[in-house]
């Protein structure tokens, strides 16, 4: 058993996998980069042969593919997981695979590869099944391509039952960093100001102090008082401090509004690492109002309207009823996703 991911963008995904495999009793082979070892430590106790490739390895797309077929025959793979199943060294690798018995499967972050990319049309004459995200997202999928698609949510984390702290303010956390493609940063703004009760929104990733995008963040904050309720990291947010902030935190917040860039892909092509990090930590979404059609979120969520924002901060009793409701939900259970992981493979678990 074969998992590949050089990408260094989708580290999330890979514990859960790890994981459901071992429990399975399979041997794990894993190409990887180094950044990426170095970045999750406990992934060493997992894995079972490794390939690990430079970056200088990675520039010659080509060859990069042909080191990783040969890499994946001396190992025996029988079947092969892309962690990120799209780009080139994918594209390629695919292709040069296509006629070996090794059955790929690939996980796809946005169903607008379906959609638009020809690499992907490539990649998918070798990967015929891919695991979506989220329910909503494989369903969207099966009606744009006729490969074989599933889901799981990847939901096993570093740390992830570590000792709850108790807090003296209401700590709201937004996954990543500062980044307007990414989250409605004008749209925060005007929500949380007047806010008078003790509250800290934390940006849980890297925001880079000479970004021009932090920096007209943090003068906004500032002309509006509001810099002492923001807290921000300037530096990589290393595995075992993410998770003492999530588990201290009240609830998450993916900051994704209709009408910005935000919303062009999240809950629409692709869904937001916030909510697998809800579910994983069985912590409330506070999700906007306009995305409470989506099933699968709906027993997770506490919805807002912008204007509302500041009414919902005091809901707590509410933000309560949520996380002990996804506590015993049975789909939310790491077993029950790693389960349906393997399921779809054809692995015994």
């Amino acid at each position: 058993m074969a998992l590949i991911e050089i990408g260094g963008s989708h580290d999330e995904c890979l514990l859960t996998q790890f994981h459901a495999l071992k429990s399975s009793s399979k041997l794990i082979a894993f190409v990887t980069t180094q950044e990426i070892l170095d970045r999750n430590p406990t992934f060493e106790k997992y894995i079972d042969h490794q390939f690990v490739l430079l970056k200088e390895e990675l520039s010659d797309k080509f060859k990069a593919a042909i080191k990783i077929k040969k890499y994946l025959k001396k190992v025996n793979a029988s079947k092969v997981v892309l962690n990120t199943a799209h780009g080139n060294i994918a594209r390629n690798l695919a292709v040069i695979c296509l006629f070996n018995k090794m059955q790929f499967f690939g996980i796809l972050h946005t169903t607008i590869k379906l959609e638009e990319s020809f690499t992907q049309k490539l990649i998918s004459w070798k990967v015929r099944n891919y695991f979506l995200l989220s329910e909503f997202l494989c369903n969207k999928a099966q009606k744009i391509s006729k490969l074989n698609f599933d889901w799981f949510y990847p939901i096993r984390f570093d740390n992830q039952q570590k000792e709850k702290t108790s807090n003296t303010k209401t700590r709201i956390v937004v996954i990543g960093g500062v980044e307007n493609r990414r989250k409605d940063l004008s749209g925060f703004v005007d929500m949380i100001e007047g806010i008078k009760q003790d509250v800290e929104f934390i940006f849980l990733g890297k925001s880079e102090a000479k970004n021009e995008e932090v920096i007209a963040f943090k003068e906004k904050l500032a002309k509006k008082g509001l810099e002492d309720k923001v807290k921000l990291y300037d530096s990589f947010v290393s595995n075992d401090e993410f998770a003492t902030i999530v588990n201290a935190c009240d609830a998450i917040l993916p900051l994704v509004h209709p009408n910005t860039p935000s919303a062009k892909e999240y809950f629409n092509r692709q869904i937001s690492g916030a909510m697998t990090v809800a579910f994983g930590y069985k912590k409330p979404l506070l999700i906007h109002d306009a995305y409470a059609h989506i099933h699968e979120m709906q027993i997770a969520s506490v919805y807002y309207y912008p204007e509302s924002f500041k009414e919902v901060l005091t809901e707590n009793e509410q933000l309560k009823v949520i996380e002990l409701a996804m506590q015993q939900s049975i789909v939310l259970q790491v077993e029950t996703q790693e389960k349906r992981y393997l399921d779809f493979m054809e692995i015994k678990s």
